[in-house]
């Protein structure tokens, strides 16, 4: 059943990029980090999803209106200069094999945020990546915070097999990146009942950060509540949350 659903989701995304390019850069995030098809217990399972997401993107965006260049700034410099970096270290390796195997992941993530670099660009379209970014691990958190409710903390929390999260490690440091994110959301709406959602969700993700049982992840929330802390222009509210 589960198969059935991906398939149709997918399904209905690939027209929506043709008309809309930006959509596709919000769905491969979606499948990079939420890997949806590692939840399914058939045939969708090793199915290339964002593969066809990807190629329906580029397709897309190039016969669109959309800018083809993205704008050129610190940032955008930054991850060019990484990117020839990373080049030169692959053509130099002392074991070509296992760095191409490094470098075929990495260029393909590095490319997917030069796509995005140029479609994502205006407010709404921020936010909605935002929006999917963070969903997308706090999937995870929710479940992850009501499990480890429910056993006390007595099992440990892992992320979707085969995926860059897999590991309690990973799981724990990508919940800590986006809990800023959910915050900054929740700071989006004028709607009371989604903003005290939002927070509901916040909570949830820490309590599935301890549930990992990742000593890393701990220092990692640490360190994010207290430049939150920072941040905040409610130091005294947000203290007693830390707390």
């Amino acid at each position: 059943m589960r198969d059935v659903i991906l398939i149709l989701v997918i399904a209905a995304i690939l027209p929506a990029i043709v008309m809309a390019p930006h959509i596709g850069a919000l769905a491969y995030a979606w499948l990079s980090l939420m890997n949806p098809h590692r939840l399914t217990y058939g045939f969708s399972y090793g199915m290339p999803f964002a593969t066809w997401v990807a190629g329906t993107t580029v397709l897309a965006w190039l016969m669109s209106s959309e800018p083809k260049l993205p704008r050129m700034n610190g940032l955008t410099w930054l991850l060019i200069a990484f990117t020839a970096w990373i080049c030169l270290t692959t053509a130099l390796a002392l074991e070509p094999e296992a760095a191409f195997e490094k470098f075929d992941r990495t260029i393909k993530i590095l490319a997917s945020a030069f796509v995005t670099l140029i479609l994502i660009t205006r407010r709404e379209r921020i936010i909605q990546l935002a929006a999917v970014v963070a969903g997308s691990i706090a999937f995870f958190g929710v479940k992850g915070g009501l499990f480890t409710i429910v056993t006390a903390g007595g099992a440990r929390i892992w992320g979707p097999p085969l995926s860059m999260i897999e590991d309690n490690n990973s799981m724990a440091l990508a919940l800590v990146m986006v809990v800023p994110l959910i915050y900054f959301l929740s700071n989006q709406t004028r709607r009371p009942w989604l903003r005290l959602a939002l927070m509901g969700v916040l909570a949830l993700c820490l309590i599935a950060i301890l549930g990992t049982q990742s000593r890393g992840g701990m220092l990692s929330m640490a360190a994010m509540g207290l430049l939150l802390w920072w941040r905040s222009q409610q130091k005294l509210v947000m203290g007693i949350v830390m707390a």
